[in-house]
């Protein structure tokens, strides 16, 4: 009788195993893994060559949608030169990745391997500039943590150790990335630049390309939660909190210009447009909030006058200006500053 192979479900898994995957695996624990800690190095290079694991859909669309946010992020300055390569690679194993999960019944039985798997291909699409759907996979990833009961003991319970932290470090992933839909962590998202830089410290030996994402977006979170609490009429009158106040986001923007002068270009351009468009946010709030808030407008026309408010901006504008993807943001920039300062010409002509 002739030989007949076992079922190979992605030949594009197999055959670049050793020249592709492993490499990226590598390339992904070193420096996407602090910021996204859900599967362990030995979790799951320990199954990459087994043969029951490889038959696995759900586990081989992990580890390709691994291998394809680290083909594109982070980057360092030296690969900068091969990102379109690197895009159509990271394309290329978000298709086989999708048609391994494309049968009927994938997602009946909901998976903490599959959820992160989305998550991860949530962040490529993201580095590729389809923000749309990327949203889609962060959806998707949510409502499978939904049908975990992540956010429920019942998640939780009965389950071996690895197993439970791997579920525990979902949840918080796709809870800050949700945005955070309490006030109550406002606190805890509190800081200044002392804070951030001080003598004690701590960020466990990561390179200063997982410093950047990771005290950026540390910022661009604070920034979003006061928004939301803006949002519901939650911004309190002098005297009050002061993560309730509107100094808070005169605070966050300075923190942020505080750590943007502590790192190189470099550490700033490996992360391509999503770390622009969180400079962006940080900048832009005062001029959204005030027209989405007339109630504040008074408050936040005070800080956009302000000679500080003006200094942040333009340090803000020049990190953006200066980054390879900034120029969008740049221009747009340009142009809420000179509003803010055309404004404030006419208050004082006005007095």
């Amino acid at each position: 009788m002739p030989f007949v192979p076992p079922e190979d479900v992605s030949p594009i898994f197999t055959l670049t195993l050793d020249t592709l995957i492993k490499p990226q695996l590598e390339r992904f624990f070193d420096r996407v893994y602090p910021m996204i800690p859900v599967f362990s190095r030995s979790y799951i290079l320990s199954r990459l060559d087994d043969p029951e694991s490889q038959q696995n859909r759900t586990f081989v669309a992990l580890v390709l949608s691994m291998c394809a946010l680290s083909l594109v992020h982070p980057l360092r300055s030296d690969e900068l030169a091969s990102r379109p390569h690197r895009a159509k690679q990271c394309k290329i194993l978000i298709d086989e990745a999708l048609r391994l999960r494309s049968r009927w019944d994938w997602g009946l039985t909901p998976r903490v391997q599959a959820a992160t798997a989305s998550y991860l291909m949530f962040g490529a699409l993201f580095e590729l500039g389809y923000a749309d759907g990327a949203r889609i996979k962060l959806k998707e990833a949510i409502g499978m943590g939904e049908a975990l009961s992540l956010a429920s003991r019942r998640g939780h319970a009965g389950i071996e150790l690895d197993e439970a932290r791997r579920r525990l470090r979902l949840f918080w992933i796709l809870s800050v990335t949700e945005r955070a839909r309490g006030v109550t962590i406002l606190r805890a998202l509190g800081g200044s630049a002392s804070d951030v830089f001080g003598v004690g410290a701590d960020f466990g030996g990561l390179s200063e390309v997982q410093k950047a994402d990771l005290l950026i977006t540390w910022q661009w979170l604070r920034n979003r939660v006061w928004r939301l609490a803006a949002g519901h009429g939650l911004i309190q009158e002098e005297g009050g909190e002061k993560e309730l106040s509107v100094e808070y986001i005169v605070d966050v923007a300075a923190t942020t210009v505080a750590i943007c002068q502590r790192l190189t270009l470099g550490a700033m351009e490996a992360h391509g447009c999503g770390f622009v468009e969180k400079l962006y946010d940080i900048a832009q709030i005062v001029t959204e909030v005030g027209q989405a808030c007339p109630q504040l407008r008074g408050q936040l026309n005070a800080i956009a006058w302000s000679d500080r408010w003006m200094t942040l901006l333009q340090s803000l504008h020049l990190f953006v200006t200066q980054h390879r993807a900034g120029t969008g943001f740049a221009q747009s920039l340009t142009e809420a500053m000179s509003m803010v300062s055309v404004s404030k010409i006419l208050s004082a002509e006005l007095r």
